[in-house]
């Protein structure tokens, strides 16, 4: 059995590697390091280093093999938009190697996130798919992956027949009444896709982890957000983006979908697309693209799991048949 992630990153070899391409970065940007280098995240699909150097603490991030595409696609990212992502200072993109300047502090860290905080903070992410959108030929060169809405009835139908014949003690496997019900939302899917697909919004990057804590509060010169970790990210439709935003509030506020809190939050994440649609338009595209985003969680986790050793398949293996019956259940009710 070939080893884990958690293995190869905790060895001598790699730390030794990883901290010589270090050393070529900082010597590069005449930048000194003053204190040890630590590994204080270490977990099954990333690892990072913290780096002291005399002009502030650096960031080095390396992903499992199927978010490595990442360091390549923050490269493309900061050129196209700069002012709303963590401009990197190195990039290795053949091993996937990202190393950054801190940003501060998150969003979630902040006391009492507010409303007008979560409004501002998907508006300017809105505006960031928005100035991504012309580049998707760009962005997949990175190997950002795709989940076109037109290809996902027959990727949920596919994924819940596979599941469904996995070994019962195999952690992906979903049994055979909730794979039915997944398969069995292909028709509202496909009513989707078609929704999606024909609807006046380019397709651009989903986040698809578009939390509270992957979003660094605008500091000193810079008025805006600055967003990161987009190991999870899709060329998809852009408005899934709102699933996970819409899920910390729910869960932090105690609310339902239809809380007026909420719903202002998606006005303002829609008011970046105004000019391409009305706002009676744009809202028929919020719910499907939230089911889709359910989609694209299972599908992350998925192609992470190709490369997780049993023990953790045995912890993560169940994410994907989790997100598939949680649309499937939205679809129900």
């Amino acid at each position: 059995m070939s080893r884990s992630q958690i293995q190869i990153w905790s060895s001598p070899q790699w730390r030794a590697e990883a901290e010589a391409w270090i050393g070529q970065q900082l010597h590069k940007h005449s930048l000194r390091l003053i204190g040890e280098i630590e590994q204080p995240r270490l977990r099954a699909w990333s690892t990072h280093l913290k780096v002291p150097t005399d002009q502030g603490v650096l960031w080095f991030k390396e992903n499992a093999p199927a978010h490595a595409f990442e360091a390549a696609l923050i490269d493309a990212m900061a050129t196209i938009a700069p002012d709303h992502v963590v401009v990197p200072i190195a990039v290795e993109s053949e091993r996937g190697w990202l190393l950054s300047p801190d940003q501060g502090v998150t969003l979630r860290t902040l006391e009492g996130t507010n409303e007008a905080m979560w409004c501002r903070l998907v508006a300017e992410f809105g505006d960031l798919q928005g100035r991504l959108a012309p580049h998707g030929d760009e962005l997949a060169r990175t190997g950002l992956p795709a989940m076109l809405p037109g290809d996902v009835p027959d990727y949920v139908r596919r994924e819940a027949l596979r599941m469904s014949r996995l070994p019962a003690d195999d952690p992906e496997h979903m049994d055979s009444e909730r794979a039915a019900e997944v398969a069995g939302s292909f028709e509202l899917l496909s009513r989707d896709a078609d929704l999606l697909t024909t609807g006046p919004i380019p397709l651009s990057l989903e986040h698809n982890d578009l939390h509270d804590n992957n979003a660094f509060v605008p500091s000193g010169d810079h008025v805006g957000f600055r967003f990161f970790d987009f190991g999870d990210a899709v060329w998809a439709h852009p408005f899934s983006s709102l699933l996970i935003p819409l899920n910390v509030m729910r869960e932090e506020w105690n609310a339902g979908y239809d809380d007026p809190r909420l719903q202002r939050v998606v006005d303002a994440y829609l008011e970046a697309w105004s000019n391409l649609a009305s706002r009676a338009e744009l809202r028929e595209l919020v719910a499907p693209a939230v089911r889709f985003g359910r989609i694209h969680r299972a599908e992350s986790y998925r192609r992470l799991l190709v490369d997780f050793d049993e023990t953790a398949r045995a912890e993560y293996g169940r994410a994907p048949s989790f997100w598939l019956a949680k649309m499937a259940e939205l679809i129900r009710d």
